[in-house]
């Protein structure tokens, strides 16, 4: 008896490639029964999607040219700027996949980035004792650093440790040094050592410290500096 060599199917799409297979099944499927009544089954199966990116369920609530303009713009963008690096019309969202995907430093470079803000923005001192006067801070940095950021970086450091960081900006910058991680070199070097090794792997996107502290701490933290707040309105 001559046995069957399998089936290929390809098409553009994945839809495309189901309806080969279901038209397959139909016509040359080996039928048995089974606790479930006659069933249908072919074997030895490849399917080859040749055009998965216009796969239209990758869209399910954007289209492609706004998907696209996405992508482009907050995951593809070739930037590797560390959070501390402050620029004229640089990017202020707090969440960048591309620094993220690459480096590590548990939201250290984003304490020193709020304390350059704050500098930049002439405040020598934190001393805000209500809500106007913490408004009042945030109307001085929010320009150059996302202000859900701010806060979270206040939240977990405190007045009195930035404003010590304030005064010794070494030292921070020392402690920066101390947690910054290249994700990337790490796994190399892991793999030339022990190319068996199951260490190597790179950590989570999210620093906890600062990424769940805000209003919208329950939702994903690329999410959660979605929200900007216009202080000048």
């Amino acid at each position: 008896m001559k046995s069957n060599p399998g089936f290929i199917f390809s098409g553009k799409t994945t839809n495309d490639v189901l309806k080969q297979v279901w038209s397959t099944i139909q016509t040359k499927g080996h039928e048995y029964q089974s606790q479930r009544g006659p069933v249908r089954s072919i074997k030895g199966t490849m399917m080859v999607i040749t055009d998965p990116l216009n796969e239209a369920k990758n869209y399910p609530y954007w289209d492609k040219t706004s998907d696209d303009w996405y992508q482009d713009n907050f995951v593809r963008k070739a930037t590797n700027t560390p959070p501390e690096t402050l620029k004229s019309g640089s990017d202020i969202y707090a969440y960048k996949y591309v620094w993220r995907s690459r480096y590590y430093d548990g939201g250290v470079g984003h304490v020193k980035g709020v304390v350059e803000v704050f500098k930049k923005a002439g405040v020598n001192t934190i001393d805000f004792k209500n809500k106007q006067e913490l408004v009042a801070l945030l109307k001085k940095a929010y320009q150059l650093y996302h202000p859900e950021l701010i806060l979270a970086v206040l939240s977990w450091k405190g007045k009195d440790l930035l404003n010590f960081y304030l005064e010794n900006p070494k030292i921070l910058d020392v402690e920066l040094k101390r947690s910054r991680r290249d994700t990337l070199q790490s796994v190399i070097d892991e793999i030339k050592s022990s190319s068996a090794s199951r260490r190597a792997i790179t950590p989570s996107f999210t620093y906890e410290q600062i990424d769940h502290s805000g209003a919208a701490g329950g939702v994903p933290v690329y999410q959660n500096y979605q929200l900007y707040v216009n202080f000048d309105k």
